[in-house]
């Protein structure tokens, strides 16, 4: 029988991917572990590869559609099988479970109990519409009953909704002098994120700013007294290590609204935003409370460094509490950060500049921090994320980090 090459579970938060890409066509003999097709999270791409050598004899998910995990997405075997693809059941219940280590960005075989075959299969006929195109649907104010589904077994894909919206919009095709891009990928997920959160949170920003003096000169400090080879940490570093002592004390802003209560978080999982070749992705230092600034640092970079380079697993870009994005490389002073929902609050970090401030009388010039804390004021009152804003400018104003 045809072998069916099936989509592969990235890590617990993935429940479906988009096939980007096929690299073989029907017909094409391809060997064991051949990258076969190309396909994409709402975060990151990666490559599945052949489980066994064979002749292509179906691809049943075309290229920018989406499909469950766990789902038949080709079939590979003899050319003598072709005629026996009618009785292949495109979905079934397979014993193995399709898992990648995104270390490798192998696809390898997880076998299941063999008490239970189907344990984690995932149908795709489960939902009649995938989780992203519920949130597009959701964010861009349509039924999905007035959306027709082109995805397995009629299955509505965040790009039907698209299409549904475009043709609500009656859009307007590109001109002389204009050129169209498709918006896809990770800019169509932040996009259709930032408008679901604005139109479902109160949001409310408060800036204020801090004497960057201390910790400059703290981050000069550890530059000299270190080896060539060391780390030295940046002034996000600091800022992520002193925001997480802050959460600690002020709990209220390490939250998620659910509505008609709140969740306080146990512990400190910072999100810190990565502007990335690919969009914005949102990596997680997890327990951020429990690490030194030395951890911070070295966990930190590894995560950005991950991201940038698109090799970064998807559960590290899930399961955030509260997150850091620092435009201070750009030059901007101030912004207003938009909350990563379901966070209820996100610390926007400016550019260090020269400004005049009155000391015991005296007029001087100081390098200063602007931090901009957007709350979601349906969860978080103003006067409670003064507080946290005024705690932590005192932290990152005194003269040591390490140790307490």
């Amino acid at each position: 029988m045809p072998e069916p090459v099936v989509m592969p579970r990235f890590g617990e938060t993935v429940d479906s991917c988009l096939l980007v890409d096929w690299h073989v066509d029907v017909g094409e003999h391809v060997e064991q572990g051949a990258s076969i097709a190309t396909i994409e999270t709402d975060k990151t791409e990666f490559d599945v590869e052949a489980p066994v050598s064979g002749t292509v004899l179906q691809l049943l998910v075309a290229e920018g559609e989406e499909a469950p995990v766990l789902s038949v997405i080709a079939l590979i075997g003899d050319p003598e099988e072709e005629a026996a693809l009618g009785s292949v059941d495109v979905n079934p219940e397979i014993p193995g479970l399709a898992s990648v280590d995104t270390a490798k960005h192998e696809v390898v075989q997880t076998p299941a109990k063999e008490s239970d075959p189907g344990q984690a299969t995932v149908s795709p006929r489960s939902s009649a519409a995938s989780p992203r195109a519920q949130r597009a649907a959701l964010a861009a104010g349509i039924e999905l009953t007035d959306v027709a589904g082109t995805g397995p077994h009629g299955r509505i894909t965040e790009e039907d909704v698209q299409k549904a919206v475009a043709q609500q919009a009656n859009v307007i095709r590109a001109g002389e002098g204009e050129r169209l891009e498709p918006v896809k990928g990770v800019r169509k997920v932040t996009a259709l994120r930032m408008r679901e959160s604005l139109a479902t949170t109160a949001q409310f920003t408060l800036m204020s700013s801090f004497d960057a003096t201390s910790i400059l000169e703290f981050r000069e400090e550890l530059g000299r007294d270190r080896g060539s080879g060391d780390r030295i940490p940046t002034v996000t570093d600091l800022l992520l290590h002193e925001v997480a002592r802050s959460l600690v004390e002020h709990p209220e802003l390490n939250a998620r609204f659910l509505g008609d209560s709140i969740a306080y978080y146990d512990r400190v999982d910072l999100g810190i935003a990565v502007d990335t070749p690919r969009g914005l992705l949102v990596p997680v230092l997890p327990g951020a409370e429990q690490l030194d600034l030395a951890e911070i640092s070295v966990e930190a970079a590894e995560l950005i460094r991950q991201a940038r380079e698109g090799v970064i697993s998807p559960d590290r870009l899930a399961g955030g509490t509260f997150t850091v994005s620092n435009l201070g490389a750009t030059g901007v002073e101030y912004f207003t950060p938009i909350l990563n929902s379901p966070q209820v609050a996100i610390l926007g970090v400016g550019a260090p500049v020269l400004r005049p401030v009155d000391h015991e009388g005296v007029i001087r010039n100081v390098r200063s921090i602007g931090l901009s804390l957007t709350i979601d004021h349906q969860a978080v009152d103003g006067g409670t994320a003064a507080k946290f804003l005024q705690d932590l400018v005192t932290r990152v104003q005194r003269r040591r980090f390490v140790g307490e």
